[in-house]
Formats: C-alpha cells, structure tokens, sequence
C-alpha cells in the first residue's frame, strides 16, 4: 500500500472519529436538557402540592404563612420566605419536608408523584 493511500485512510479514520465524538458530545447535550427540565417539573411539583394541601389560601403570602405554621414544629421553626422560594421552585425543601408536605397535601399528591406524566 502506498504511503499517500494510508495517510488518507488514517485521516478518514480520524474525520470518523470526530464525528461520532461531535454525534455523542450532541446526544448528551439532549440528554442534560432533558435532566434540566425534569428537575423543573420536581420543583413545580413541591408549588402544586403546597397549593393543594392549602385550598382556602387567598393569596401566596397567605399559603406561605400557613404552611410555614404546619411545618414548624419539632424541627424547627420555616420562615414563610422558605415557603415562598419553595413555591416558585428556586429551590427543594429537604426530604424530611417533602414527607410533611405529602402528608398535607393527601394521597393523591402521592400518585402525581409517582406518575409525573399522566399528571400533566
């Protein structure tokens, strides 16, 4: 085989190489979105369940009063403003209130939980 013939075979090797690293650094671009996206809809879930266990509240500093009351307890004192940032899904509230707040929010927060999709 000539030189020439196998400096261009190894370059088309290489050229192959890159591509499928360009496909797979794509792929996994997608796929971090899609991780993104879900923990959005994870966040909006503790909003939605928050409102349900709270029905009669007329307005957000109202159910951010109130559940930070029902939270309150053993543990400590939740700052409405807590509850607020809950509500607005800029962060999570730690596990232990999770479990509180599907208390609160019934049995049925647990199964739109479960099954996120056929929830929305």
């Amino acid at each position: 085989m000539p030189a020439s013939t196998y400096v261009h075979s190894s370059t088309t090797s290489l050229n192959t190489s890159s591509d499928q690293e360009q496909r797979r650094s794509k792929e996994l671009e997608k796929s971090f979105r899609k991780i993104q996206t879900g923990e959005k809809d994870e966040l909006a879930w503790v909003g939605r369940a928050l409102r349900r266990a709270f029905p009669d509240a007329r307005s957000e500093n109202e159910l951010c009063t109130l559940a930070a009351e029902a939270l309150s307890g053993r543990r400590g004192a939740v700052n409405p403003r807590t509850v607020r940032n809950w509500l607005r899904g800029e962060n999570t509230p730690h596990f232990r209130y999770i479990r509180d707040i599907l208390i609160l929010a019934g049995a049925e927060a647990v199964f739109t939980l479960i099954d996120q999709e056929e929830a929305a």
